[in-house]
């Protein structure tokens, strides 16, 4: 079951200390990065006209423009306890899903919130976003960190399905899926130099046009970070990016 939240609750709103100062300024780069996305998830809902009924909610409600102002009490500190009244929390700096997430860890009951840093599927990952988007380094780097919470973890709830109760070989899983993509990529990229929507169909088997974005983002992601390490490079032919194999 859900909980529902009163809105006029008496709620603090948290966000990890070096976010502070900076959500203004995320929040014009996820604007970005959805204009980024749009051209492509209107060329897949062409190709797929059948579609179109179907996600019409979506886009409406994607492409709203982001408003609003939250009100942040404070910043967060990793290794900081948070007490709620009967719980504690640790706060445990997990980035790379995108710079500042954060999981919390109960030690009395062994349980492990990740939000969307850790999910029973592959969390979905944002390129692009130039230091305000996912970073495979330190995601890698915050799977070391988690491990020895997931060791003697009980349930694990991540920000999306239900509760998961195989920390060690979620974590298995998710080093599995980064090596096995990252593979695909280059292999393909040796045969030939592609854009990024020449990788999609390396991951996206389905028509449904949110995956065909979110295979965007991760695939750009995984694009960055090889880049990164050298081992691909980036051309630019007019309005056209393509990506090639270092020789």
């Amino acid at each position: 079951g859900g909980v529902q939240l009163n809105r006029n609750g008496n709620f603090s709103q948290l966000i990890y200390h070096e976010a502070l100062g900076k959500v203004e300024q995320y929040g014009e780069y996820v604007e970005m990065f959805k204009s980024l996305c749009k051209e492509a998830f209107f060329a897949h809902l062409y190709s797929y006209p059948q579609e179109k009924d179907c996600y019409s909610k979506v886009i409406d409600a994607f492409w709203q423009p982001t408003s609003g102002e939250i009100e942040i009490e404070r910043g967060l500190y990793d290794g900081e306890i948070i007490t709620t009244g009967r719980h504690k929390f640790e706060v445990i700096f997990t980035p790379g899903h995108s710079p500042w997430d954060i999981s919390l860890w109960e030690e009395r009951n062994a349980i492990l919130f990740t939000g969307d840093f850790l999910m029973e599927k592959s969390t979905t990952f944002t390129g692009g976003m130039s230091g305000f988007g996912s970073d495979l380094f330190s995601y890698e780097s915050s799977l070391k960190k988690i491990e020895k919470y997931l060791i003697k973890c009980r349930w694990i709830f991540s920000s999306h399905g239900p509760p998961i109760g195989f920390g060690p070989q979620l974590l298995e899983n998710s080093r599995r899926t980064l090596k096995w993509r990252e593979e695909k990529i280059l292999q393909e990229l040796s045969k030939k130099r592609c854009r990024l929507t020449d990788l999609i169909h390396l991951f996206a088997k389905s028509s449904n046009s949110v995956i065909f974005v979110r295979q965007l983002g991760i695939i750009l992601t995984h694009l960055e970070k090889l880049e990164r390490e050298d081992r691909i490079m980036r051309r630019q032919e007019g309005r056209k990016i393509f990506f090639t194999v270092k020789q």
